[in-house]
């Protein structure tokens, strides 16, 4: 049961400027929960309980040493049809506060392969054609570091062990959602919206408004990829890149996937 609320909210500094609100139960315990407003939660709870019928599969089909392998679920409450609780997932930090603390530390500007691309073609690159936008891409690519996110992991870990263990962990769960947010369609997966375990290394997703492939119907910032797949994210999936376990784990989920297409279609409709 509620005892009461905390009367201080902390705003994030995203989109829609969600407040993190600390309720206290009858048991001590604080339970941390996002105040999100002018958005319809409804599709997100549905999201959630997609992936809750996915974990299942996996517990049933996967094999022992698979099976710990599982998409992070957490409550969502819709309040009314523009607002709603969501769940705070303790210990966990998105890949934009973790790179941006880690280039800023490392004296690196958080945004350096967009002033490389401006310096190598234009102010505006929205203005150039894929062709140019490519070339300068590779350019910035090439000027800069792409183990960011590698050195965190492995500077953030206890030890040689749990720093495998960790690299393990986010290499499956970053291909475990590749496919399962391929399936539904699921856009608009900036470093804001992903997340990573501070202990587990698993990711984590957040934010489920673009499913069912709207991002590919927007006028401005069109999306045609399937997944997001950064190079920075390839580095830290250790020497094998995504030839090892990403692509094993990739198959297999597209395999159970497919094992059990009639229950997946039934909540998908």
């Amino acid at each position: 049961n509620i005892f009461q609320f905390d009367p201080t909210l902390d705003i994030f500094n995203s989109k829609q400027r969600p407040r993190l609100l600390a309720v206290y139960g009858t048991d001590g315990v604080c339970h941390k929960s996002l105040l999100k407003g002018r958005e319809d939660l409804r599709m997100d709870q549905r999201v959630m309980q997609f992936f809750e019928l996915i974990n299942q599969h996996i517990q049933n089909d996967f094999s022992n040493d698979s099976r710990s392998m599982h998409i992070t679920t957490y409550s969502i409450t819709p309040l009314s049809t523009c607002a709603g609780l969501i769940q705070f997932v303790d210990g966990t930090d998105t890949l934009y506060s973790l790179i941006s603390e880690y280039r800023t530390n490392h004296n690196v500007h958080v945004f350096c392969e967009q002033e490389t691309m401006e310096e190598f073609s234009v102010k505006n690159i929205d203005t150039l054609t894929p062709v140019q936008r490519l070339e300068a891409l590779k350019f910035a690519a090439n000027v800069n570091k792409d183990t960011d996110l590698r050195e965190l992991m492995w500077l953030n870990s206890p030890s040689c062990r749990e720093w495998v263990n960790r690299s393990t962990q986010f290499t499956q769960s970053s291909a475990l959602m590749s496919i399962i947010g391929y399936i539904i369609g699921l856009g608009d997966r900036h470093p804001s919206n992903l997340m990573i375990h501070r202990t587990k290394g698993s990711i984590v997703h957040i934010d489920f408004g673009d499913c069912f492939e709207v991002g590919k119907k927007r006028v401005k910032f069109t999306e045609f990829v399937p997944f997001r797949l950064t190079r920075l994210m390839v580095r830290a999936f250790g020497p094998t890149g995504i030839e090892g376990e990403f692509r094993l784990t990739c198959e297999e989920t597209v395999k159970l996937v497919r094992s059990h297409k009639e229950s997946i279609m039934a909540v998908l409709d």
